[in-house]
């Protein structure tokens, strides 16, 4: 009897479409159930007919022997198509409109989704405003379609990387510590700013992985692979100023969760006190506009919500697997910073097989996947069954009940 009681409670599987892979997880009753990933030619990671190519290729036998259950998938916009932005406007103003007139000029038809910010006795509406083409998502679906995957939801990136860290914003009051998010990737980065679990603010920036592997490949004259497998190793500069001799290992120590003092697994070691390494490749073009764009976003929240302090930084993303690049952005920042692993709190099935070095390093680049499963719980949802169940029969014997006095 343990396969129904398993389809019954398996979240939908939830992909991630990356620019450098395409991740696949499945989660059941806060535990990870299956977990795969299909790697992505770094030479051919532009041409998005080649990307989904190699998914479609690669993903029947993914689902098929890597343990997930069902059919039903949930599915990010994938995060180097999409512009996301956060405007204020006049109440009587149209979202759609303001966000087109901030996209450069293209023939290309969009989508665009709003998520309006609750700003109570607000002069103007605070909207966030995400828009991807068209031709993009429907791409992506018709994939879905043609291996025969039922797509229950298509979602942008701001909800779900907030949401793969809500367990540690649990109570009413975490409404008030403000973090900013900064998911890193390999065709674009995303800053997203909360409130606990509220989204207030959203941005993207078009500069990633891939722009980094642009610069060291034209130093070194090599390929995109060879570009990448060399920045991975962390031999890149660091920001002008930031260049203090350092020796010290990773620091031997986590996160603590404020409430209670226990370590925070979902949350590594701060960030500031990592070693510096030595450099070939100058990039610190590429790591002073990420930091602007930093800056940028917490001037306007400080602007918007004067009244809340912003005190710590998390990267997720894959990208946010180089600690050197995550370090030099909170001392531009000066804030705190830590790398997220959302699936440090998540419990493994004894049957999982994850990929290989699933174990051997904080695992940033899943957050995108935990968030969409957070958000599309299955559990979730048969406990809101249940509880509405629940009420019909309350509502039901009462009325029973009245009815009899009478």
């Amino acid at each position: 009897m343990r396969l129904p009681l398993r389809t019954a409670f398996a979240d939908p599987i939830a992909i991630d479409f990356g620019w450098s892979s395409t991740k696949v997880l499945q989660c059941a009753r806060s535990k990870v159930l299956a977990a795969g990933q299909i790697a992505v030619d770094p030479d051919t990671a532009a041409d998005l007919d080649a990307r989904l190519a190699t998914v479609r290729d690669a993903l029947p036998k993914l689902l098929r022997d890597g343990g997930f259950v069902g059919n039903t998938v949930v599915m990010a916009l994938p995060a180097h198509h999409t512009m996301l932005r956060t405007l204020q406007l006049d109440h009587d103003e149209h979202a759609e409109a303001a966000m087109m007139a901030q996209l450069p000029d293209t023939s290309e038809a969009l989508m665009v989704r709003t998520i309006e910010v609750d700003r109570p006795a607000a002069s103007r509406r605070e909207v966030i405003c995400q828009a991807v083409p068209r031709s993009v998502v429907l791409k992506h679906v018709e994939l879905l379609h043609a291996l025969k995957l039922e797509v229950v939801a298509v979602t942008s990136q701001a909800g779900p990387i907030v949401a793969a860290f809500d367990h540690i914003h649990r109570r009413t009051s975490d409404g008030a510590t403000a973090t900013m998010y900064v998911d890193m990737g390999a065709g674009s980065t995303r800053v997203v700013i909360a409130h606990g679990r509220q989204v207030v603010q959203a941005r993207s920036v078009a500069v990633g992985g891939q722009h980094f592997d642009d610069r060291v490949a034209d130093v070194m004259q090599c390929s995109h692979a060879e570009a990448r497998a060399h920045r991975l190793l962390g031999d890149v500069p660091v920001m002008e100023g930031h260049a203090d001799a350092a020796d010290a290992a990773w620091p031997a120590m986590l996160s603590f969760e404020r409430r209670v003092g226990a370590p925070t697994p979902s949350l590594g070691p701060d960030l500031d006190g990592l070693p510096v390494q030595a450099a070939t490749v100058d990039v610190s073009v590429l790591l002073e506009t990420l930091a602007d764009e930093l800056r940028l976003c917490l001037r306007q929240h400080a602007a918007t919500w004067p009244h809340v302090d912003l005190n710590r930084v998390v990267f997720t993303g894959g990208e946010a697997r180089q600690p050197w690049l995550c370090r030099d952005l909170v001392r531009a920042v000066s804030l705190p910073g830590q790398i997220g692993d959302p699936l440090a709190a998540l419990e493994h099935a004894d049957q999982l097989t994850s990929p290989d070095d699933w174990s051997d390093r904080p695992r940033p680049d899943w957050s995108l996947c935990v968030g969409m499963s957070a958000l599309h719980s299955n559990e979730d949802a048969q406990k809101g069954r249940s509880k509405a169940l629940l009420a019909s029969l309350a509502r039901a014997v009462t009325a029973r009940g009245f009815a009899h006095a009478h």
